[in-house]
């Protein structure tokens, strides 16, 4: 559950605290909401093909609020494919079946906090799937049909090994992660196209270079198909427990093409706004010192929580939202991850709310926001973490775990 959930769940102790603690939001974001309030919104042109007559829009507010997130991001730095959540969503697409624990049989532990085992979903099939299990972060990654004649997986950790037809390329790389020793044929199709997918990105990125510049408007177009790509992707990886796939499953036969074919023109017109916006308007951030989706030391323990960057010790969030308004639970999750910084590494001194199409910065001093969200006489940021820190360690060892079968 990421910390978003937790806020918004009324029954988690760690939403709980968090309200709790820094109840007086009204008072303290009044002068805020009035500067939102009165922003000029961009919006995408409602008269476009893709709305429907009656004025109720098919747009894809969140899926482009996402994306937005990326392009931002990428007026920064680049992050490393294998840190970014739509990788991981890229994962679970190229093996697309989620997995019941109490279906997988032949436990085998292949590395440190790695395990795998044979699916038999009760049918009268071949048992073809392998299920992988990442301990470290507590989830399943997936199940996998071994039963193809595309090629072999052989993976080795000097004490068991493990012959299987079929391989996906984005696992490879994720068991290498573990030091596990990978060989395989060529692989099939559904892993290949996400590999094209990012090798392709990476390219881009290079060609574009769209790191602290402004780009043309068919730069910007390019690198803005492909951040959307990377919503979708990243929404496959949030919606683990209900999985959407859209688009990205539409066809059998995919390709790249395909994937960048799927932005509407007045999606990227849309995003070429807000994007261009924040470089007019702000690119004087982009010569601070930045993190780029900061983890913290308590991010695992509620089960994954990554931010979408630090500017200069300032935690900010990025929101692309078309109701001129802030909500409450934008700050308690600001709040959450600044308080799951229990060594206080990332140094974080304010918090903040950068609104896209608004194209409004909010900030407040740590000891601000926590002065004026707390009643009463408030608690140091130190004491603060300390009890969140219990809070959140009692939650993880109450929370259901999944039932692992013994090790052979």
């Amino acid at each position: 559950m990421s910390l978003s959930r937790h806020v918004k769940d009324r029954s988690s102790p760690i939403g709980q605290f968090l309200r709790a603690r820094f109840p007086n939001t009204r008072s303290f974001l009044r002068e805020a909401r009035k500067q939102v309030r009165s922003a000029e919104l961009i919006l995408p042109t409602l008269h476009e093909p893709g709305f429907r007559e009656d004025g109720k829009t098919r747009y894809p507010w969140s899926t482009i609020g996402l994306a937005v997130d990326y392009r931002i991001r990428y007026y920064f730095g680049v992050t490393p494919r294998d840190k970014l959540v739509a990788y991981s969503g890229a994962k679970l697409l190229a093996g697309v079946e989620s997995v019941d624990p109490e279906d997988i049989q032949d436990f085998q532990r292949i590395g440190d906090g790695i395990v795998f085992g044979r699916v038999d979903d009760g049918t009268d099939q071949d048992c073809n799937w392998i299920a992988f299990f990442d301990g470290r972060n507590g989830e399943w990654l997936g199940k996998y049909n071994v039963d193809t004649s595309d090629g072999y997986f052989y993976c080795s950790n000097g004490r068991y090994h493990h012959r299987m037809r079929g391989t996906i390329s984005l696992m490879e790389e994720h068991l290498k992660e573990f030091k596990i020793d990978v060989w395989s044929m060529p692989v099939i199709s559904q892993g290949r196209v996400y590999q094209d997918f990012f090798k392709n990105l990476d390219e881009l990125i290079v060609y574009r270079n769209p790191v602290a510049r402004r780009l043309s408007e068919a730069e910007e177009d390019d690198m803005n198909r492909y951040c959307i790509v990377l919503a979708l992707l990243e929404e496959v990886r949030r919606s683990i427990d209900h999985p959407s796939f859209g688009p990205l499953l539409e066809k059998d036969d995919k390709s790249v093409g395909d994937f960048l074919g799927i932005p509407d023109t007045h999606w990227l017109v849309d995003m070429r706004d807000i994007a261009w916006r924040f470089y007019d308007n702000f690119n004087h951030f982009l010569l601070l010192p930045y993190s780029l989706n900061p983890t913290f030391d308590g991010s695992l323990g509620i089960g994954g929580a990554d931010a979408d960057l630090i500017i200069d010790g300032t935690l900010i969030d990025i929101k692309t939202t078309k109701e001129q308004r802030i909500r409450p639970d934008w700050l308690w999750q600001l709040l959450g991850y600044v308080l799951l910084d229990y060594s206080d590494h990332h140094r974080i001194n304010g918090i903040g709310l950068y609104m896209a199409r608004q194209g409004i910065f909010l900030r407040w001093d740590i000891e601000e926001a926590i002065q004026g969200l707390c009643p009463g006489e408030p608690n140091s940021i130190e004491h603060l973490r300390r009890e969140f820190k219990e809070i959140v360690m009692n939650w993880e060892k109450r929370r259901p775990k999944l039932r692992m079968l013994p090790s052979s």
